[in-house]
């Protein structure tokens, strides 16, 4: 079953993948792993408020990361961002080592502009990855640029610079920060490398 789910959701069958998944489900009430296929497969399918009734109920058969973060997405896809925001956090809470948890939290953080919020989440993770995630290094970039603190910003985005010296992005935010901290030449030298690599 699972197989063929897959094989229709990649080929732009989603509604019969959820037809699958929705037998498959009422067979396995009290299966979380029968709810989770079936909300995947209505996701698939653009139904997202159905997903979040297929999350929810395979969160309340098992309350674990994988659940969580589903109902999460789901509920952010369906236009519920507090919603979202409230689930991510009652995981971190639940689950203080969930890195994923962190992770989520941040970036919801960032789409609200709620930087100090974003750099609490992105340094928890950054405390126990080290400086080895471009993603979140570049997104503490971010929220110390936004709140102004353009020395940190600046060497965050160095760090991430270094894991990954072609990456537009981040040779743009370098290049920005260098700027406007008055390193020119190193701006310009960033802006030129970005040219020869976009060729």
């Amino acid at each position: 079953v699972i197989p063929a789910m897959e094989y229709e959701i990649m080929n732009g069958q989603a509604g019969r993948a959820l037809q699958r998944a929705t037998l498959l489900r009422d067979a396995n009430r009290g299966v979380a792993d029968a709810h989770i296929l079936h909300g995947d497969a209505a996701l698939a399918a653009g139904d997202y408020r159905l997903a979040v009734q297929s999350f929810r109920a395979a969160r309340d058969l098992d309350a674990g990361e994988r659940t969580t973060l589903r109902l999460a997405n789901a509920l952010f896809r369906a236009g519920d961002v507090a919603g979202s925001g409230a689930t991510i956090l009652a995981l971190r809470d639940s689950q203080p080592s969930s890195i994923a948890a962190d992770r989520l939290a941040g970036s919801l953080a960032m789409d609200l502009q709620h930087w100090d919020d974003a750099i609490r989440h992105f340094e928890r993770v950054r405390q126990r990855v080290g400086n080895r995630d471009v993603v979140v290094l570049r997104e503490l970039s971010k929220a110390y640029a936004a709140k102004g603190d353009r020395a940190r910003a600046t060497a965050t985005i160095a760090l991430a610079y270094r894991l990954q010296p072609l990456n537009g992005e981040i040779m743009r935010l370098y290049a920005d920060l260098l700027a406007q901290d008055g390193d020119k030449q190193g701006a310009t030298d960033l802006r030129e490398k970005m040219e020869q690599v976009g060729r």
